[in-house]
């Protein structure tokens, strides 16, 4: 039983800041996709806004459809049980914003689970902007030491010619028949009441009879934004950044934008996790007398004494070398992985000197 449970709900909200996924819906760390399933249907049911009227039920709402996002992707959640909500952070899972943020994340979910998509007058109210996702390709020295780096981003907003109406004038616009201008319609589904969006309007309420000539009527127009942008250090190939309010401007405000980080290909080092590999390739002679060499690291060039007698597949360990490990504790180290190389082809000489070196063993 979770801790919060017989208090109401004031009292709830307080105790209720970034707790432990598992403890939201009161599952252990073993449960089974179907426990986790099952849980949460309990709570939404509970907290849903349009069952709910209490203030801070959809806090609640919210808190539970944020620990089933988690828990029912396995990507998700193995981050998250290694790492926590630092982890998830991390890879651009904040959580949601608000209630219309979960419908709009959640929605086949809901279809799923209860047979309908949830998205009552909390989704029809929120009017909130669509998310956008760019690609930004970094190179590993980047991704490791951080950048801040401008980017231009394309999204939609308002058209200016009709203000977003994308009706050619106010005059143009007539309330929809079907939804008596509410932009939504209700119907009943066994023992709930299931307010949906207006199919003839589309949540508008309205009906342009003429459309703007500068949109043709889709009362939305794109833009070319210039954003800075922060890329923390040692950032991985495949994790994504969210930009608040950066995103498509809608009604009720604007949506976000997800920057997906993709980590160009390094001709000499190859990163695994925030340890750093390359090779060291040597020839037989340096392998067997040893010698000084020059390593590019992400720190910059570094010498490195090769003891004689190194062999086939030893690995030097550069200490603190590697990537920086989030939240500044530490780097982790870089690893040089040896191959002696054979010569295909030898002077006289240095063949003369092969076989007396063979003589001189037997």
């Amino acid at each position: 039983m979770p801790l919060w449970a017989g208090t109401n709900l004031a009292e709830q909200r307080s105790i209720m800041s970034r707790r432990d996924y598992y403890e939201v819906l009161d599952v252990g760390r073993d449960a089974s996709d179907q426990d986790v399933k099952r849980a949460y249907r309990k709570l939404a049911l509970k907290y849903h806004p349009d069952r709910n009227s209490e203030p801070e039920a959809q806090e609640l709402f919210k808190e539970a459809s944020e620990a089933y996002e988690v828990l029912r992707d396995p990507e998700k959640r193995r981050i998250y049980d290694t790492h926590g909500h630092a982890g998830l952070e991390g890879r651009g899972f904040t959580g949601f914003d608000d209630v219309g943020d979960v419908f709009s994340n959640l929605g086949s979910i809901f279809e799923d689970i209860f047979g309908f998509s949830g998205q009552g007058r909390s989704r029809a109210t929120s009017g909130r902007g669509k998310d956008v996702s760019a690609v930004l390709n970094i190179s590993l020295e980047e991704a490791a030491e951080g950048l801040e780096r401008d980017i231009k981003v394309r999204r939609s907003i308002p058209c200016g010619s009709c203000g977003g109406s994308g009706a050619a004038s106010p005059n143009d616009v007539r309330s929809c028949s079907t939804c008596a201008g509410r932009g939504q319609v209700t119907h009943a589904q066994g023992f709930m009441m299931i307010t949906s969006t207006c199919p003839d309007c589309q949540g508008q309420g309205r009906v342009v009879t003429k459309p703007c000539t500068v949109c043709t009527g889709a009362g939305r127009e794109q833009e070319m934004i210039d954003l800075p942008l922060k890329i923390p250090a040692g950032i991985d190939h495949g994790d994504r950044l969210r930009v608040r309010g950066s995103g498509d401007v809608g009604p009720g405000g604007p949506g976000d934008l997800y920057i997906d980080i993709m980590i160009e290909p390094h001709p000499e080092m190859e990163r695994q996790g925030f340890h750093i590999h390359s090779v060291l390739e040597l020839d037989i002679a340096e392998a067997a007398l040893g010698k000084n060499v020059s390593v590019n690291t992400l720190l910059g060039a570094t010498e490195v004494k090769v003891s004689a007698g190194v062999q086939p597949g030893d690995t030097l360990r550069l200490k603190g070398k590697g990537v920086p490990k989030r939240g500044g504790y530490g780097r982790g180290d870089h690893y040089i992985h040896v191959r002696v190389t054979v010569p295909t082809k030898l002077s006289r000489k240095a063949k003369k000197s092969l076989q007396d070196y063979l003589k001189e063993r037997s």
